[in-house]
């Protein structure tokens, strides 16, 4: 990391690798020193200053889900290299050539056709902390010195009553204002593992890599086991009942995912 952003080095990170930082291993999953505000999220360099912190784990030793500060570390990464932000990249190299309707910064063209967020209910949200393999994650919010409450709500100083704010999307937010028609994730998806009108995003050997998990145990975050290795998307407009994402339409999703696998074998 240190290489391509030298002011990483910065409290004992200097030898966390790329790799480390996208399996969520570097120990950076707070922003809580340094909420990000509207303001963050126009300028990016506040919040990438703020990553500069010393991590909440030995980089490498453990992993935890990297869910607000992940888009802006990789983001920055990008920016290093290439000169682009995220969103400009993205349509240079792989949006634009492949034709998607996939954004991090929704183009004011697009707008018009955006769904409209909706916020679970309070009911609903009360059966998402129900889930007992997560009673443990969902104690969370109520104790602020957790690592899970400053990871998520301590790191964020806007509210779910932002999903209706056009800002939402035209920010530079990597990690939480990705866009995409299902069609075009489709797409996506099958330019990483194969060709799309000529174009490959990923040589076999790099899919290879990726599909061999490189974390695999308890999340320090998520307070529950993970191990990543396999992907498939979605398209929702609905927010999830369930904090970290893992709603009861996921896990629908998931059952049919292995049973097509089982199918395969």
């Amino acid at each position: 990391m240190a290489r391509y952003w030298p002011e990483f080095a910065r409290n004992g990170k200097g030898e966390i690798t790329v790799r480390t930082l996208l399996s969520h291993r570097a120990g950076l999953p707070t922003l809580d020193t340094h909420p990000i505000t509207w303001e963050d999220l126009r300028d990016w360099t506040p919040i990438t200053d703020a990553l500069a912190a010393a991590p909440e784990w030995p980089p490498g030793t453990a992993h935890g889900y990297h869910g607000v500060s992940i888009g802006h570390l990789a983001g920055e990464i990008v920016r290093r290299v290439s000169g682009l932000t995220l969103s400009e990249f993205l349509e240079r190299e792989i949006t634009g050539p492949l034709g998607l309707d996939c954004y991090v910064r929704v183009p004011a063209s697009a707008m018009p056709r955006m769904a409209t967020m909706v916020v679970p209910d309070a009911e609903t949200m009360r059966l998402g902390m129900e889930v007992p393999e997560l009673a443990d994650f969902t104690k969370a919010p109520n104790d602020p010195a957790t690592l899970s409450f400053r990871a998520f709500y301590g790191s964020v100083a806007i509210g779910w009553d932002s999903t209706g704010d056009p800002r939402t999307y035209q920010v530079e937010s990597p990690s939480m204002d990705g866009v995409a028609s299902a069609h075009s994730l489709a797409r996506y998806f099958a330019a990483l593992i194969g060709e799309v009108d000529g174009i490959r995003l990923l040589g076999p050997e790099l899919v290879d890599r990726i599909r061999t998990p490189q974390a695999d145990g308890t999340d320090q975050t998520l307070r529950v086991h993970t191990a990543r290795g396999l992907a498939f998307g979605y398209v929702p407009n609905r927010g999830s009942e369930l904090l970290e994402g893992g709603d009861f339409r996921v896990r629908s999703l998931v059952e049919a995912l292995y049973a097509a696998l089982d199918d395969v074998r």
